[in-house]
């Protein structure tokens, strides 16, 4: 920073986090006086934002007033006449540049003292003082320069310094080490709109569509359960209905989205755009980013041109993101790591840190009170029941206090919070002082994690003070620091003339961020162990306890919610209830609790209580309840929950079963002789399971699924989230153990993969992926299926593949391949797949011996106990095809060529054999990977005698006539299996009956010319559009200047708008001819990118070639059109209705719906036969279904 006094530049050491206040004292002390600060900044504000500035001064805004703020700005004061200025005068002015800026405090009149005007007008404005804020928070400031100016006659300005300035010389002079790493791991900034507008939320939503990359949009009205979701989806379940990608617990986080916003979710960014037109970004990640980096990212999705580019065209003048250093930053979080092995406390550290317990607080930030923070840790203390002389020492050691001090703190504060709690008031911390600070040691490096940081200012200072702090704990020195500290409660704004306001009595208002419940308390009871709803008397206990948080009632409903046994009393009268101790506290689940005496009832006891004359409270009760009015028997649920036990996360409810705890996991080997009995749920990895009912009746299994004594056929636990390649890389595992690692494995099926790509899944593969690589970006992300791994896993491992489902407890579902099995050469591999909350699972079926203790993954085709279950399934096989009506299935290419004689050739069309020339005769088979034969395009013959050749091998494969194709002539013939076989066109003269309809097929390669007319004169018509679109627009943005506005208003308002008017706002070059290339940047910028001081027009349409008379137009429109004329002059335009519609992978679900929609959904649909199948837009989904061994249902 360079610090200019007089017009000349002096030398002060100083830091940019330092305090305002820390500054001017070494200025006093440097200058031997006491110092007003200011800068230049550059601003441009809209004639709104100046009238709410200056109107608070006086009530009005007089001529000086308004000189004075104009003469802030670096430029010429514009000339004043009017005693009084309105909001509508101040749209006459502008209000851009750099302008003084005061530092510290506020002034009311000019900044530069040199230049004020009518000072004694100012004589009793109170001026806000706020030295406290640190010098960072006035970045960025012309040429990083601050004037200092020196007391003069002009006591509004010139405040005393009181502060002494800390030293940090000795400590940045360690040996520093640099940080191994550093970044940003999670930033929110908001952009705002130039103009204040409103944007259509609503219609919003209805504009944006969910994707691959953004999987999830939410609309938030402003309540959570109003609150809706579009949702991106893949596959459908067994019912039709559609299944997000993502799973239910992304979907429900609790407040991932702002209110009054719709917000765009991406993996690794969110966009939300607010009602009020400004847009919050954020990106989370665990990866540390630099700022570009963080720019890139934003960059990335194209989500915020999108809406501005709609919102533009419907007249909003909407915010563009450039970088994050032009937004305002609502909250960022930075990490620093360092190679540390050793460190030494020392007491410096306190410079930077002050340490409260589970986390630090960094200091060096705006407006850091110890006397806040004390506050903060007091009530902290006192929610956690702690006792008040911990607190007092706490306070004691790290604020240096005294013992009168800290106890007299501590008192006043427990006695303010206590008397707030009494009347049952909300007690929250509304701000923690300091960025919350978590620090990391382990044993060979140190992080340090500061969170809720405003500024990217604050990043060179942090990583100079971090590097500093790391100095002095692992560099030897021999500093010492024993700062004093002055400790206020609060310390209020400090303003002028203090004396003539009477100072009001200050009320203790704490809030605390981490509130035990996100419930308020209602009511207004003396006693919150007898209210039985908002909260429940449950959730005080809990409290109490120290035990309830943010979403515990969503985590465990009232019904099954636990009482937290408080005295002895208690647990002695609830030892006949199963009890779970939880953090030192006792919990039980009593189907009843007595308010009045505390203690829990059974039915048999509720029943004897009410004979003497108890009465049971009644469920519409709410409040406080009267044990004389109400009763006092309250009813907690109905029994059927029993035996309390731990959530998942934290806390405690109530559960069907008893909580046992987990034993220590035993070794795989171990595991091997443990048996899951449990036929459906998955296991653990490496442990074994029972097959279903259904899966023991068709291997002729026994109850326990022994094949014969000490061999039982089992499934083998992989680990989560059970995909198909984890079973895969399991069966591995357990066939070749501690041969092949994770990377192998992926490779070795990726080389099987390329090497035979181009025939894998019947060519499926060449045709979804564009090349191998394509192929191998998908596969390495490792959710793929057999789908497409099928032939890939088969060959690698020399196995035929069965999978096997159960949908219910009578059937099994076989999945159809798409080769035979090959019982001689190959081996059998079973896979067993369930969907488990809409997650498909898989497992493999392994023969398990207790006796040898091994497992056995794959099997020979003639095992003595499974090859009846083998031909069974190779039965079920032959029948895996799609029957119609009226046509049959075709054959796949193979086992066509295998009945036509030597010499045949094949006819490939889009990397698929659809079929053979035989005698110049077209033999169509079903679309397959081509066969190593040579390839000749589509034979053509005439009508009889491709009649004839069809009929010859109509008797060994499907190619029997069925209907001749006429379309004028005679073209060809229709198959038993609905394919076409061309001929030569000549009169019709055949026998078989006609098709009824119109044939339309493809053998003909398409031209792949492009119609470079049509293209081009598409191109001209839509830069004719975008262009006068544009020059529409920029007259409308010409008017945001208000002169210039009202101009305009007055001539529509006598309908009189001119040519010659028009043309004064808007400066265009006429040009004759257009670049190509200018007119494709026109038409793939929609027109915005032609924006700028003087338009380039074509003098001539450019398609038609007629003169452009844009301005003639344009006068027309506002003469005559209100819609276009309220377009223009007006700072928004109603937008136009878009019609509702979803599209076809997108879901749309409101809050209150989702748990419900998601537990309802199935398995998902899985296209059986789509590695077999090529160019079939509807694919039929096979079931086989066995009731009994020797009935099968298709």
């Amino acid at each position: 920073m360079k610090f200019i006094y007089q017009e000349k530049p002096i030398v002060v050491d100083i830091l940019e986090d330092d305090t305002i206040e820390t500054i001017r004292y070494a200025l006093h002390v440097l200058l031997d006086s006491d110092v007003y600060l200011f800068g230049k900044k550059y601003v441009s504000y809209t004639s709104k934002q100046v009238y709410d500035r200056l109107i608070p001064t006086f009530g009005t805004i007089p001529m000086f007033h308004l000189r004075n703020f104009f003469l802030c700005f670096n430029q010429a004061p514009p000339s004043l006449s009017k005693k009084e200025y309105t909001l509508e005068d101040l749209d006459e002015f502008t209000f851009e540049g750099w302008m003084d800026i005061p530092i510290g405090q506020t002034i009311p009149c000019a900044a530069n003292p040199a230049k004020v005007e009518n000072i004694q007008e100012y004589e009793h404005v109170p001026l806000d003082l706020d030295f406290r804020s640190l010098l960072l928070d006035y970045f960025p400031l012309l040429d990083d320069t601050i004037y200092v100016c020196t007391r003069l006659p002009l006591p509004l300005y010139f405040q005393p310094s009181t502060v002494s300035k800390p030293d940090f010389s000795k400590v940045f002079a360690l040996d520093a080490p640099e940080p191994s790493a550093e970044g940003i791991t999670r930033v929110v900034c908001r952009l705002e709109p130039a103009d204040p507008i409103v944007v259509p939320l609503d219609t919003l939503f209805q504009r944006l569509h969910v994707s691959k990359d953004m999987k999830m949009i939410q609309y938030h009205p402003g309540k959570e359960e109003n609150i809706l979701y579009k949702l991106y989806t893949v596959e459908e379940d067994l019912h039709g209905q559609k299944i997000p990608v993502l799973p239910i617990q992304e979907v429900m986080k609790h407040g991932q989205s702002y209110k009054h916003t719709v917000t765009v979710f991406y993996e690794d960014a969110k966009f939300a755009f607010h009602e009020n037109g400004s847009i919050l970004l954020e990106c989370s990640s665990k990866q540390l980013r630099t700022v570009d980096e963080i720019d890139a990212l934003f960059h990335k999705y194209d989500v915020v041109k999108e809406v501005a580019a709609f919102l533009y065209t419907s007249g909003y003048i909407y915010p563009t993101f450039e970088t994050i250093r032009k937004t305002t930053i609502v909250d960022m979080t930075y990490k620093i790591e360092f190679m540390v092995k050793k460190i030494k406390p020392h007491s410096c550290t306190s410079l930077f840190f002050i340490d409260i317990g589970p986390s630090f607080r960094y200091r060096r930030v705006s407006n850091f009170y110890e006397g806040e923070l004390i506050q903060e840790i007091c009530v902290s203390d006192y929610l956690a029941k702690r006792n008040p002389a911990s607190t007092i020492k706490k306070i004691k050691e790290l604020f240096h206090l005294t013992q009168e001090q800290a106890t007299k703190v501590v008192e006043e504060a427990y006695q303010s919070i206590a008397s707030l709690e009494a009347e049952n008031k909300r007690i929250l911390v509304q701000h923690k002082v300091g960025f919350p600070t978590t620090i990391t040691k382990s044993a060979t490096d140190l992080s340090i994690q500061i969170d809720k940081i405003p500024s990217l200012h604050y990043l060179p200072c942090l990583n100079r003070n971090m590097k500093a702090y790391i100095a002095l704990l692992t560099v030897p020195n021999t500093i010492t620091c024993h700062e004093e500290v002055a400790v206020l409660t609060k310390q209020p704004v400090r303003k002028r003339y203090e004396e003539e306001e009477e100072e009001k009595e200050e009320k203790l208002d704490i809030e605390y961020d981490d509130e035990a419940l996100d419930v308020e308390y209602e009511g207004g009871g003396k006693d919150r162990d007898l209210i039985v709803n908002n909260p429940n008397f449950t959730i005080y206990r809990m409290e109490k306890s120290n035990h309830a948080y943010d979403g515990y009632t969503r985590d465990c409903p009232l019904t099954r919610r636990p009482i937290a046994l408080l005295t002895k009393e208690e647990v002695k009268r609830s030892q006949k209830f199963p009890q779970y101790v939880y953090d030192k506290v006792p919990y039980i689940c009593p189907m009843y609790w007595d308010l009045e005496e505390k203690t829990p009832l059974t039915q048999e006891e509720v029943d004897v209580l009410v004979k003497q004359g108890k009465r049971i409270i009644h469920p519409s009760t709410k409040g406080e309840i009267d044990p004389v009015r109400d009763g006092s028997i309250f009813k907690m649920n109905d029994g059927s929950h029993p035996f309390p036990g731990p959530l998942k996360d934290r806390g405690v409810c109530c559960f069907k079963k008893e909580y046992l705890p987990k034993k220590e996991t035993r070794a795989i080997v171990e595991s091997k002789q443990y048996i899951n009995t449990h036929p459906t749920s998955l296991g653990e990895e490496g442990k074994v399971s029972y097959l279903s009912k259904p899966l023991r009746s068709f291997f002729q299994l026994s109850e326990d699924c022994q094949l014969e004594p000490n061999n039982y056929l089992l499934r083998y636990g992989v680990a989560a989230p059970h995909t198909f390649l984890q079973c895969i890389e399991a069966c591995w595992n357990v066939s070749y153990p501690g041969k092949f690692t994770h990377a192998t494995f992926l490779s070795t099926l990726l080389k099987v993969a390329h090497k035979k790509f181009s025939v894998l899944q019947n060519a499926n593969l060449l045709r979804h992926y564009e090349s191998f690589e394509a192929f191998e970006r998908e596969f390495r992300k490792e959710k793929m299926d057999y789908t497409e791994l099928w032939d890939i896993v088969s060959e690698t491992m020399s196995v035929n593949l069965v999978i096997i489902r159960v949908p219910d407890q009578i059937h099994v579902e076989f999945i159809c391949p798409v080769k035979k099995i090959d019982k001689e050469h190959k081996l059998m591999l079973m896979l067993f797949e369930q969907t488990i909350h809409g997650n498909v699972c898989f497992e493999p079926i392994i023969e398990h011996n207790i006796g040898q203790n091994k497992h056995t993954v794959i099997y020979p085709y003639y095992h003595n106990k499974l090859q009846g279950a083998f031909d069974q399934i190779i039965s079920i096989y032959a029948q895996c095809t799609v029957q119609s009506e009226q046509f049959q299935t075709n054959l796949i290419a193979s086992l066509i060529y295998a009945h036509l004689p030597k010499g045949a050739t094949q006819v490939v069309h889009s990397h698929k054999c659809i079929g053979f020339s035989v005698e110049d005769v077209f033999i169509p088979c079903y679309p397959s990977a081509p066969l190593a034969i040579p390839i000749v395009p589509m034979p053509r013959s005439s009508y009889d005698h491709t009649l004839f050749v069809l009929n010859h091998f109509a008797d060994k494969i499907p190619c029997r006539p069925v209907y001749k194709i006429v379309d004028g002539m005679l073209q060809g013939i229709l198959t038993e299996t609905n394919a076409f076989v061309p001929c030569k066109p000549e009169p019709d003269h055949s026998a078989l009956p006609l098709y009824p309809f119109k044939v339309n097929h493809e053998y003909e390669p398409l031209s792949m010319q492009k119609d470079k007319e049509r293209i081009d004169n598409q191109l001209l018509a839509k830069a004719e559009h975008y262009l006068y679109a544009s020059f529409r627009r920029t007259l409308k943005e010409k008017m945001r200047t208000p002169a210039l506005r009202k101009q305009l208003n007055a001539a529509i308002s006598k309908k009189k708008v001119t040519t010659a008017l028009l043309e004064t706002f808007l400066p265009v070059q006429w040009v004759n001819s257009i670049p190509v290339d200018f007119t494709k940047e026109i038409v793939r910028c929609k027109g915005h990118c032609s924006v700028s001081d003087k338009f380039l027009l074509p003098r001539f349409h450019l398609k038609t070639g007629e003169p452009n008379r844009y301005f003639e137009r344009l006068a027309n429109e506002l003469n005559h059109y209100s819609r276009y004329s309220t377009f223009v002059v007006k700072p928004q335009l109603r937008m136009e209705h878009i019609p509702f519609f979803v599209e076809a992978q997108e879901l749309i679900l409101v809050h209150s719906m989702v748990e419900e929609y998601y537990r309802d959904l199935t398995e998902p649909k899985r296209i059986a036969s789509s590695y077999d199948t090529a160019n079939v837009d509807v694919q039929v989904k096979v079931y086989f279904k066995v009731k009994k061994i020797d009935y099968i249902i298709i």
